[in-house]
């Protein structure tokens, strides 16, 4: 930590990232400007994805064909695909890339490079989260590794099974109706 804010060094002892807000601080913030978000979301009228997902339990029901409940997958999943490239475009018009030095944008590069490096069973595990991957020494020599391929292949489809199936559809949605819909169970 230096004068109230976080600093992190490479391997090699260099400055790699430095912030003026100290880490309690941001990590209010985030999750003030999370809540902010889930916040407009609610009263925008919108959905999470992760409701999208409990539609297993009226697939598991009956009350929804598979086809259905795939289509509907489907249209969530491409609207939120083309809001992140939305938002990429933005970022990009706006050239918030070179806010702070670029250190913005070079963060990004930095997060990039660390997700499609990971090894395909642990696409979304937390604990390589982007502070970690801050300090790694030569990061930026990897850029070649961002290629459209690299991104489908060892990022958003690892990251889509996990959070669509495992997550959302088994560990969610399957246990909740387990626990609360399953035929013959007894609602108290």
């Amino acid at each position: 930590m230096g004068a109230g804010g976080v600093t992190v060094t490479d391997s090699a002892g260099n400055l790699a990232f430095t912030t003026g807000v100290p880490y309690g601080t941001n990590r209010l913030l985030m999750g003030l400007v999370f809540c902010v978000g889930l916040i407009l979301v609610v009263v925008g009228g919108a959905e999470l994805f992760t409701g999208n997902n409990l539609i297993v339990m009226a697939w598991a029901n009956g009350k929804v064909t598979g086809t259905a409940l795939l289509h509907n997958w489907a249209i969530v999943y491409l609207g939120n695909f083309i809001g992140s490239l939305g938002t990429v475009v933005l970022m990009f018009l706006t050239r918030q890339y070179t806010f702070g030095g670029s250190t913005v944008g070079i963060m990004a590069l930095r997060i990039g490079v660390a997700k499609i490096e990971r090894a395909w069973l642990s696409a979304s595990d937390r604990s390589r989260g982007a502070g970690k991957c801050i300090g790694v020494h030569g990061c930026l020599a990897h850029l070649g590794f961002l290629t459209w391929t690299a991104f489908f292949a060892r990022n958003l489809l690892p990251v889509t099974i996990g959070n669509i199936i495992i997550g959302g559809a088994i560990l969610v949605a399957a246990v909740y109706w387990v626990i609360y819909l399953r035929p013959g169970h007894v609602k108290g």
